[in-house]
């Protein structure tokens, strides 16, 4: 008798134990219910994240450290851009200056795995009447040819010079060697000479398809 009144007690108490379970979880659903859209939407995700196997999570994670062979083609440039002489202390009309101006398709890492092409960009202050002639390298050693040349004014403060030779292809070692001849015409008299003025040469280098 003692022995069945334990078993009838241990069978309330886990009936017990069932009902307090599932008045949780349903007290869970009603306040999961009222809880927002997008909140709902948060945990749907989340617990979207979790139901998912552990073996296709690794092979994610292994996918995303793995060690492929797959390497990137080197963009490799050197750009050199050095007066030549002692430029002018001041500007005034018969000044002159020349800038050696050195592009090519190899730096520290290599020889470029892509061809590119690149301009040559002269940035001024607008303010005096200074004239900048680009020159490249001829066929004959030591003589130069003029390729175009732009003169500064309020206007045109800054020239972009480009060519179809403006082209580094791949694989192969190649330098192209530039002189930028910046001068003031003695034909151009501007008053004050004292203006402030500046110039910038940049080479712009971009990938060709």
């Amino acid at each position: 008798m003692i022995e069945n009144n334990n078993n009838n007690r241990k069978k309330r108490k886990l009936r017990l134990d069932a009902a307090r379970v599932s008045r949780m979880t349903l007290s869970r659903i009603i306040r999961l219910s009222s809880l927002t859209p997008p909140l709902m939407a948060l945990l749907s995700f989340m617990l979207l994240l979790v139901a998912l196997p552990t073996d296709i999570y690794a092979k994610y994670i292994l996918l995303a450290v793995e060690d492929s062979n797959m390497k990137v083609a080197g963009f490799e440039h050197k750009v050199s851009i050095c007066p030549e002489g002692e430029l002018p202390e001041t500007w005034a009309p018969g000044s002159q200056a020349i800038y050696s101006i050195l592009v090519s398709n190899q730096s520290t890492n290599g020889i470029s795995q892509t061809s590119q092409t690149y301009r040559i960009e002269v940035v001024t202050a607008g303010t005096l009447p200074l004239r900048c002639t680009l020159l490249e390298e001829s066929e004959w050693e030591g003589s130069w040819k003029e390729i175009a040349s732009f003169q500064e004014s309020p206007q045109e403060k800054t020239h972009i010079f480009q060519t179809d030779d403006m082209l580094l292809s791949e694989g192969c070692s190649t330098e192209h060697e530039y002189r930028l001849m910046v001068s003031w015409e003695d034909a151009c008299q501007w008053e004050p000479m004292d203006t402030e003025d500046f110039i910038r040469i940049n080479v712009n280098m971009e990938q060709k398809d």
